[in-house]
This record gives structure tokens, sequence and C-alpha cells, in this order.
């Protein structure tokens, strides 16, 4: 029995420019949508292609860490090509997240999710999705993962992930969430052809975690230590220290704890 209905995304789907985004490459198991995509792409398939996957063995998020990508929940990779400039491009994760978040919260009626920077996305200081995205000479490979609906996690995991039934006791339609997903996707990615991000950058620090938080920042051989208090025009986060502003331009992001 197969696992993903596409009549069912199809149905569901209102993407208009992407015409590609209707036949999506369905798998049972693969290491990693994201290397697939990237197969798909150095072919010359259309923007819009979109890879997902029930589970994959060797899922990766950014840092090259390892992603548990069990079945429950949503994995997928979406091929795009923009044609902005590199500075513009960097804001694309961010423009992804926000899509995520809105396609997230009306797939569930309501729940508030927060983006913790850069592509985390975050409820209650727990992840329950990510976005990766890789480039290379042909375009971009946009990867996502989300908890959906997991029961539950290996105990590492457990104190840092959270899912979408945990939180809510129902479970979504996976075919719904890759439609809605692809829609707010498409939506937000328009907008930021318009604008070259500026809506992205103001819709991302309506719903980050991270601004106004104490943060710890890890880096290549040092930290930085201080309050989060901005992202610039380019996404890089302003990090307010006791030496002055830094501007963080990659980099792993701790939420210290509140007061």
């Amino acid at each position: 029995m197969q696992w993903f209905s596409v009549s069912l995304y199809q149905q569901t789907l209102s993407v208009r420019g992407w015409k590609a985004a209707r036949q999506p490459v369905v798998l049972t198991v693969t290491p990693s949508t994201n290397d697939v995509a990237r197969h798909h792409m150095a072919q010359g398939v259309c923007t819009g292609t979109v890879v997902v996957a029930r589970e994959q063995k060797a899922g990766r998020g950014r840092m090259e860490r390892s992603w548990a990508s069990s079945p429950g929940g949503l994995w997928f990779s979406l091929i795009l090509r923009p044609q902005r400039s590199p500075e513009q491009v960097v804001l694309l994760p961010l423009t992804v997240a926000v899509a995520m978040a809105s396609a997230l919260t009306d797939a569930t009626e309501g729940l508030p999710i927060g983006l913790k920077w850069p592509n985390d996305l975050m409820v209650k200081d727990k992840k329950i999705g990510g976005i990766l995205m890789e480039r290379d000479g042909h375009g971009l490979v946009v990867g996502v993962g989300v908890n959906v609906n997991q029961r539950s996690f290996a105990s590492l995991l457990d104190q840092k992930a959270i899912s979408v039934f945990q939180l809510t006791g129902t479970e979504v339609s996976l075919e719904r969430l890759l439609a809605g997903s692809m829609n707010a996707i498409y939506r937000y990615c328009r907008e930021w052809e318009d604008d070259g991000g500026q809506a992205t950058l103001e819709a991302w620090r309506h719903h980050s975690v991270t601004l106004g938080r104490e943060v710890r920042v890890s880096l290549p051989g040092r930290q930085v230590k201080g309050k989060a208090i901005d992202v610039d025009d380019g996404g890089s986060l302003l990090v307010d220290t006791a030496e002055g502003t830094v501007r963080i331009t990659a980099g792993d992001v701790t939420l210290l704890r509140q007061a």
C-alpha cells in the first residue's frame, strides 16, 4: 500500500507557477531527499520539483548533523533556481522558515510556531522542524524536515524535539501538509522575488523566538554570548555583547534560559 496519496496532495495544492510541483517524487525510504533532489536537479528538472520520503536513513541538518527522520514526519526537498543576487539568495532559508511557520499554523488551526535563527521551527523551546539549503551550479535544494505524527522520540532527542501530535493529540495528513507547505513557500518566494526579502525579514522578526533573548553562538574556535537584538538586511544575526555588537553570518545558536 502506497504511504502517500498523490491525488490527495494535488487536491490541496494551489501553486500555479511551478507545474513540476504537481508530480512529486515519492519515495518510501532514501538516505536523503536532498541528495535525490540534487541528482534530479543535475538532470535539468524544473523549478518546483519536490522529493518526499516516508523515511530518511541519513537525513542531515546544518553543520552536517544527523537528522532523525522516522516514519510519521514530513521529509521533503524542493528544487529552486532563483534569478537573484547572492546577497538576496541568503534570505531564502529565512523565507522558507517563515512559509513553513505559516503552513504549520494553518494545518494545526493555530499552533504558534516560533523561529530560531537562522532556520529552526520551534514550539516551547523545542525543535519541531528545520530547513537546510544546499547550492551548487545547477541551483538550490531546500530540504525541510518537520516532526508531525511521531508519538515519541529516542531519549537523547526527547528533551530537544517535539511533534505536532505530541502538542495537539491529533494526526495531520502529510499529503495536505506538504501541499500547504508548497503553497506557502511559493507565495513567500514570489513575495521575496518582488521586494528582495524585506517582507521576509519583517515576518521572520514577528515569529522570532531568538530576538530579545540571551544567546550563546558557537563559532569556529570561539563563542559569542549576548543578547540577540535584530537581523540585518542580509539575514545576519546581530548580538549585543560586552564588547559591542557582533554580526553573525553563520553559527550555532543556543537560547539561554530566561530568568
